[in-house]
């Protein structure tokens, strides 16, 4: 084929838009049935099980796609500087070259952090990197193609078998392992999207490098060539036992059968960016657009919708370092409308932070775990503002470089031990990992970068996390002015529902020993004005003081510490809440061990775990004694902070001293000695069994369905909390009932006269199964008591939708003779 020819085959496999178009055009070129024309990726014929083993969301897999098209952008900025990325001169993180590249400050406070760059140069950098989507729109089983177009570095059509098309170098390790400033450590990017590639697995890659990057001609001169190739998947033959990837390379594939190279061509410019809702309409004179043709993405709709890629891109990559351009080009309307800017979830928040987020969040804490360090940022969202930005699965998100590499489920903020139930829809916890060694993400993270590794590691980093937001004092006054405001609207309703289940109690006996704790809750909460007097906290960029709380400087602080346990020091600060955490010029810390000789050793290379967080001037330091300290050791400790302004100033010091004791009884977890039979006055040896504590109830309508994530079906929904100012393993629930429930509307249309009564039956008979639903975890489970309830109160009670009213209703008029008592028994 001629120049042309081989660019017009290029150009119309960059234009299709289904599998069968991309097989018929390879079918007409001649190349689809001859084996010889196909080349194994990464030249390796048991591939399937390197490249199929990937990512299990296609998500994640697209974002490694645009993960690896920032890499490109990076790589290239440094390779036109003359720098080498794997030297000492070269950036040593993703923000540190993007300040380099693309800031004229690169030292400054605020550099390599998108979030404070103008709209304006957003916009421009973004220009950078485009995805587009295009082919099918949203209908059962038909999927759309996404294209992800890069003005990066772009490789010769002879490298892209050992770039883009590589399995890693000659052992299988990641070519870009030594490269900080780029992600591709596990050599995922290149083939993790393949599987969601329709039924044959179909992707299609071009790319031409940079002219200036071209230093000597190759030998057979087509450098300067844009190469081209399509990825699929074969179908195992004989023996085999699992497919196989190739792609195509028929260039002299006849002299070596399967070892080919890619077609190239000559052309000044390719059309592979997009531009409003227009593909393929910006020509490049370089880099490299890679298509994914039917796409099998759970979020084909239009990409700004609830449905669409928009909100899950920014979630999966939350601090991207680089802006890139969504386009939806599936639609025809006003140009401007289908395209959009990502700019990672992080300076989203950060610009919508007046609108979204609760004042002073978010809050970090920076803790040290098997000698490595974490960065955790806790979001607090305003009531009803959270579904905008994350999902229930992604509760807890871990980054490495701005990527998510896995997460934990939102139900980690309703544990026994967290206790904050009615903030579940309202929280995220973000925690970076970017300051980890190489071994300690192998010890976390999986390959896939969806799944956290399961082992004592995580179990460690869990329990760190379920730690410090149990303690989070900003937290747990949020949930409690949740609490007060949503009894001060609703008190009043509740009393009809109260006083009619007590009085179902009282004619039960069976009831009235399960509810002994059925009294009436009172308004404990502060009042809205003392609420509102509370000033904002304004903390200083770099701190002038830190200190133990009411101690004066040089004074060694002495407490007792229980064995096994964590023991919690508090300091006053005037520090900014992310002095710790930010991007430019942040705080540090680190905890020494003191000998009986005054020598100091870092604590985390002694095996102590510990962590330092900061919430309006408090900052509390936690440290974990493990099993090998001793019962009536004398632990001196010193904690040291400091930051890069404190040039002429010496780090903040302070010096404590933990005398280890054994736990308390109560927190062994010991049973108590059997006593004597209960009373019935209350008092502190009294064992009778507490019951279940009345919830409060409150009904929801349609309008709000959205805030308690109720449909139609929904029937009843249980918030698990804190009880405020009981013992840490003490909780109360808060019922909301689905009034609007389609069965309990069917009910109401056929008796339409009885509305009120039916209603009543609805609501009493969901509280009453929600109770016995509690009271039968708070018997029958003796470890992970109340664990998932919310789950199974919801699933029981809209199972029993259809059932409740007859049940209650039907049931209840029965006036059974004896003689009909008798066919019921036979």
């Amino acid at each position: 084929m001629s120049n042309e020819e081989i660019k017009e085959l290029c150009l119309r496999l960059i234009k299709a838009e289904t599998e069968d178009a991309v097989i018929e055009i390879i079918k007409q070129a001649g190349y689809w049935d001859k084996p010889e024309c196909w080349r194994y990726y990464g030249d390796k014929e048991n591939n399937y099980s390197a490249a199929g083993n990937q990512a299990d969301e296609a998500e994640a897999a697209l974002v490694e796609k645009i993960t690896n098209a920032r890499g490109a952008i990076l790589m290239n900025e440094c390779a036109v500087r003359g720098i080498d990325p794997k030297s000492e001169t070269a950036p040593k993180g993703v923000n540190e070259a993007v300040a380099e590249f693309f800031e004229e400050n690169p030292k400054g406070e605020l550099a390599g952090q998108i979030k404070e760059w103008s709209k304006e140069k957003r916009r421009e950098i973004a220009k950078n990197i485009s995805v587009y989507i295009t082919g099918h729109k949203p209908a059962k089983d038909l999927f759309p193609c996404i294209n992800i177009a890069d003005k990066g570095e772009g490789q010769t059509p002879l490298r892209l078998p050992h770039t883009i098309l590589s399995l890693g170098d000659k052992e299988g390790k990641s070519i870009k392992r030594e490269i900080p400033f780029v992600h591709g450590k596990w050599n995922m990017g290149g083939t993790a999207a393949l599987i969601y590639c329709g039924r044959q697995n179909l992707q299609f890659v071009v790319s031409k490098r940079n002219p200036k990057l071209i230093k000597d001609v190759d030998r057979k001169g087509i450098d300067g060539n844009w190469g081209f190739t399509v990825v699929r998947r074969e179908d195992p033959v004989g023996n085999e036992t699992s497919s196989t990837y190739k792609y195509l390379a028929p260039v002299e594939a006849e002299e070596a059968h399967g070892k080919g190279d890619v077609l190239n061509f000559s052309s000044d410019t390719l059309p592979i960016f997009a531009k409003y809702n227009e593909p393929y309409s910006v020509e490049a004179e370089w880099g490299t657009l890679i298509k994914l043709y039917e796409y099998e993405t759970r979020y084909k709709q239009n990409v700004q919708g609830s449905g669409g890629l928009l909100r899950p891109l920014d979630l999966l990559a939350p601090d991207l370092g680089l802006p890139f351009r969504l386009h939806e080009c599936r639609y025809e309307g006003t140009p401007g409308s289908f395209e959009h800017q990502v700019n990672g979830l992080r300076v989203r928040l950060h610009d919508d932070r007046g609108n979204s987020l609760e004042p002073g969040y978010p809050t970090p804490h920076t803790p040290v775990i098997d000698g490595e360090t974490f960065f955790f940022s806790v979001y607090a969202f305003k009531d009803d503002k959270a579904k905008t930005y994350r999902d229930s699965e992604k509760g807890v998100i871990f980054t490495l470089n701005g990527q998510s590499q896995g997460w934990l489920d939102d139900r980690i903020f309703t544990r026994n031990k967290v206790g904050l139930g009615f903030l579940k829809n309202s929280l995220l916890v973000i925690v970076n990992c970017s300051g980890l060694t190489y071994r300690a993400q192998e010890r976390l993270f999986v390959n896939d970068r969806v799944h956290l590794r399961k082992g004592p590691f995580r179990d460690k980093i869990e329990d760190e996390i379920i730690d410090h937001l149990a303690n989070h004092q900003g937290l747990s006054d949020l949930q409690e002015e949740r609490k007060r405001k949503l009894k001060a609207e609703k008190l009043d309703d509740s009393k009809p529902l109260e006083s009619v289940l007590q009085n179902v109690f009282k004619h039960s006996s069976a009831l009235s020993k399960i509810f002994l704790k059925g009294q009436r809750l009172s308004n404990a909460f502060k009042s809205e004005r003392v609420k509102g007097d509370e000033k904002e906290y304004k903390g200083k960029q770099y701190p002038t003081y830190f200190k133990f709380k009411k101690l004066e400087y040089g004074k060694v602080l002495e407490r007792e510490a229980y064995h096994e346990t964590r023991a919690r020091i508090g300091f006053e600060t005037d520090a900014d809440n992310d002095y710790l955490i930010r991007r430019t010029n942040p705080g540090s810390y680190k905890l020494f061990l003191k000998d009986e000789e005054g020598n100091s050793s870092e604590a985390k290379q002694k095996g102590f775990d510990y962590g330092l967080s900061l919430l309006n001037g408090i900052a509390t330091l936690n440290v974990d004694i493990n099993s090998k300290i001793a019962v009536g050791d004398r632990i001196r400790f010193m904690l040291e902070v400091t930051d890069p302004m404190r040039i002429a100033n010496p780090p903040f010091q302070n010096e404590f001293i933990l005398i280890i004791q054994h736990k308390p009884e109560k927190e062994k977890g010991k049973k108590s000695p059997r006593s004597k039979p209960p009373t019935t006055i209350p008092g502190k040896d009294r064992d009778q069994t507490a019951g279940v504590k009345f919830p409060e109830i409150y009904q929801v309508h349609e309008k709000d369905w959205d805030k308690y994530d109720f449909n139609k079906y929904s029937a009843l929904k249980g918030i698990k909390s804190k009880a405020k100012g009981e013992e840490s393993d003490e909780v109360e629930f808060t019922f909301y009932v689905n009034m609007d429930n389609i069965y309990l509307q069917h009910e109401i249309k056929d008796n339409i006269n009885e509305k009120k009564t039916l209603d009543a039956y609805f609501e009493f008979g969901m509280a009453l199964l929600g109770i016995s639903i509690i009271y039968d975890d708070q018997q029958n489970r003796d470890e992970n008591r109340y664990d998932g309830i919310e789950d199974r109160i919801a699933e029981f009670s809209r199972a029993m939708g259809p059932m409740i009213i007859p049940l209650i209703k039907e049931f209840g008029d029965l006036d059974l003779k004896s003689e009909e008592l008798e066919q019921l028994r036979n």
